[in-house]
């Protein structure tokens, strides 16, 4: 985070640069990607902070959650704690495809088709 914040307070956040990640299954490893990026993804108050996310939602809002089984352990670990503090909607649904986490996606289509539908029909 710390090279990352650099970088931006340098007037460079849009070039893109080879920074850290860290994944618990994976280890530390390089990752290229904008600085400005980065920090949307890493800061504990960015946009893709799970936990913020998920408190900011606005209940009226559905959400189709997809956890893969085969995801990532800590994604796999996360994924009860995560779906639980949604708020309370009748049309929020949790699905758990065969896939892994780059393949969830493509797995998940006819779901995702289905549950639009679901939620477009109320």
């Amino acid at each position: 985070m710390a090279e990352a914040r650099r970088l931006v307070a340098e007037g460079k956040g849009q070039e893109k640069a080879r920074l850290a990640d860290y994944e618990g299954s994976k280890g530390k490893y390089p990752v290229v990607t904008t600085p400005a990026a980065y920090i949307t993804w890493f800061d504990p108050e960015g946009a893709m902070n799970a936990d913020h996310a998920v408190s900011e939602m606005n209940k009226s809002t559905p959400v189709l959650y997809i956890a893969p089984t085969r995801d990532y352990p800590g994604l796999r670990k996360a994924k009860d704690r995560l779906f639980g503090a949604l708020p309370s909607n009748a049309l929020t649904k949790l699905y758990e495809p065969n896939a892994d986490h780059t393949g969830a996606p493509s797995a998940s289509t006819d779901e995702i088709a289905r549950w639009t539908q679901e939620v477009a029909a109320h």
